[in-house]
C-alpha cells in the first residue's frame, strides 16, 4: 500500500503561507497574429497566476547548503537564488518562465520537484534577475 503524503503536502503549504510572501507566476507564449499569414509576426500572450505563496531562499556555495540540497535531489551552483513554492492547484510550476516578487522580475532557470510517491510537496525554483 502506498503512503499518503497529503498531510505532509498540507503542512508544507501552511508553513510557506505563514513564513513566506505572495508572488506571481508568469507564462508567456507566442502565437501567430494571423493563422493564415504567420509571416506577419507574432503576438505574445501572458498567463499570470497571482497570489502564489513562496519563500525566497538565497543559496550559496556553502558546503552545508550543497549537502542539504543534494539530500533532496537538487544541485546548487556557486551562487543561486531560489524560491520554494508549494503545490499550486491546477498548475505545474515547471511550465512558467518568470516569478514576479513585488516589482522585481526573476527569470526561472530550473525547477526541481520534490515529489515523493507522486504527491507534489514543493517546487524548488532556481531564478536569476
Amino acid at each position: 500500500m502506498a503512503k499518503d503524503y497529503s498531510a505532509l503536502q498540507t503542512k508544507a503549504k501552511d508553513k510557506i503561507e505563514h513564513y513566506g510572501q505572495t508572488v506571481d507566476l508568469l507564462k508567456e507564449s507566442r502565437t501567430s497574429a494571423s493563422a493564415s499569414a504567420p509571416w506577419d509576426g507574432t503576438e505574445t500572450a501572458e498567463t499570470r497566476v497571482s497570489g502564489v505563496y513562496a519563500v525566497y531562499v538565497p543559496l550559496t556555495g556553502d558546503a552545508s547548503v550543497r549537502e542539504a540540497v543534494a539530500a533532496l535531489g537538487g544541485t546548487v551552483n556557486k551562487s543561486m537564488n531560489s524560491f520554494l513554492i508549494p503545490f499550486v492547484s491546477g498548475h505545474d510550476v515547471r511550465t512558467f518562465q518568470k516569478v514576479v516578487e513585488d516589482s522585481k522580475v526573476w527569470r526561472i532557470n530550473k525547477v526541481d520537484v520534490i515529489k515523493p510517491g507522486g504527491t507534489v510537496l514543493l517546487y524548488q525554483v532556481e531564478v536569476e534577475g
